[in-house]
């Protein structure tokens, strides 16, 4: 990615890396990010799966911390700023051109096809949803855990969960999309489960 200038405002210039090419002439480890004409700000999908990483890190972070005093208000607290921040670049998308749509594709899943994800009016409409209710369930999060025994059973889970159902919105084939849903079930009956023993 090279960023360039003219006139003050900065301008992203998306560069496709090189790839090998496998016999049946498609390319290994393609990724494409389409941008609309005349937008000068960072594609939409590219902020949500920065997000989703944000969260997949949260969840990492929440096994790090396990049981320290702080661990729940920290985990609960980021989680829902990276909700309010994917939900703000859902809208944005949304109300600014819900007619284009974005993909990207990443080198990961099936060697010969990749993982591709999309952003359009319907996935966008969709990540509104998820991460209002991600930044709500968050939110309500920080009050009810100071009284959980022992949130290090709950806490890696619920950003991972938030994580899989963006990935289940965004998914753009069915490879991905299964995947993503395995993983966000996994996720949702560990957060179920978590104390029922």
């Amino acid at each position: 990615m090279r960023l360039k200038a003219s006139s003050g405002i900065a301008k992203l210039r998306f560069i496709k890396p090189r790839f090998t090419k496998i016999p049946s002439g498609r390319t290994i480890g393609q990724q494409d990010v389409k941008q609309t004409k005349g937008t000068h700000m960072m594609p939409a999908i590219v902020v949500q799966m920065a997000c989703v990483a944000g969260l997949l890190g949260l969840a990492v972070l929440a096994i790090v911390l396990g049981r320290a005093k702080l661990s729940t208000a920290v985990i609960y607290s980021a989680t829902m700023a990276v909700s309010a921040i994917a939900l703000i670049g859902s809208l944005r998308w949304l109300l600014g051109d819900p007619s284009s749509a974005a993909n990207l594709t990443l080198p990961i899943g099936l060697p010969w096809l990749g993982a591709h994800f999309r952003m359009d009016a319907l996935a966008s409409f969709f990540l509104i949803v998820v991460n209002l209710g991600g930044a709500a369930a968050s939110l309500y999060g920080l009050g009810y855990g100071h009284h959980d025994p022992a949130p290090e059973r709950v806490l890696p889970f619920f950003p991972a969960f938030l994580a899989r159902m963006n990935l289940v919105v965004m998914a753009d084939d069915a490879f991905s999309f299964l995947l993503c849903w395995e993983f966000m079930s996994l996720a949702s009956w560990a957060l179920v489960m978590a104390h029922q023993s």
